[in-house]
């Protein structure tokens, strides 16, 4: 069930669109943005995982990019809410730099990481 590039990116941007607007009628009914950011870790990784089940490829790749995208995506989810249950306490100690910061870096950097998998999965059918 290959698709193509352009209607795979079209439907995982619609897939998290959908997640993402939901997600913002709890948080606004819970007034605690950490549910999406929850939402945003694990729709990432289903959507990675959708990737790999219908893009065309090698086989292998497509294997790999899910398990590595799965196992990311649960990672990063728990260590959110982790964070997130802390509440103040976790950043009384940080290194990290502010949020501002790291907000503004992060989905750049993971975007163009997901457009990389996504070209090197449908670039080369084997």
């Amino acid at each position: 069930m290959a698709a193509g590039p352009f209607s795979l990116a079209l439907s995982g941007w619609l897939f998290m669109a959908v997640v993402m607007f939901l997600l913002s009628f709890v948080q606004r009914a819970r007034k605690d943005a950490g549910i999406v950011d929850v939402g945003w870790a694990a729709g990432m990784g289903l959507l990675a995982v959708f990737y790999a089940v219908t893009a065309f490829g090698d086989l292998n790749r497509r294997v790999i990019l899910a398990v590595l995208a799965g196992f990311w995506s649960f990672r990063l989810a728990s260590h959110v809410i982790y964070w997130a249950s802390m509440g103040n306490r976790a950043f009384s100690h940080s290194h990290h730099p502010p949020w501002r910061i790291r907000t503004f870096v992060k989905p750049i950097r993971t975007s163009c990481r997901a457009v990389q998998a996504l070209i090197s999965c449908c670039s080369q059918a084997q």
